[in-house]
């Protein structure tokens, strides 16, 4: 299976209702930092159920 790109990775996490920063996680300061699944609390060694489901709800054509 081939890994998602960075801007899959991106926009998913754009539109992810469960998108969480893994530093915002750990600090209440909202921080800067660049909105991609690969900076996420759901996403474990390059993947996430979440980021599937969202990503095959997208039109892929």
């Amino acid at each position: 299976m081939e890994s998602p790109s960075i801007q899959q990775r991106r926009y998913v996490a754009s539109i992810c209702e469960e998108y969480r920063s893994i530093n915002s996680a750990m600090t209440d300061v909202v921080n800067q930092d660049e909105v991609s699944c690969s900076n996420c609390v759901h996403w474990h060694d390059g993947s996430c159920k979440i980021f599937d489901k969202e990503l095959a709800s997208t039109d892929q054509t």
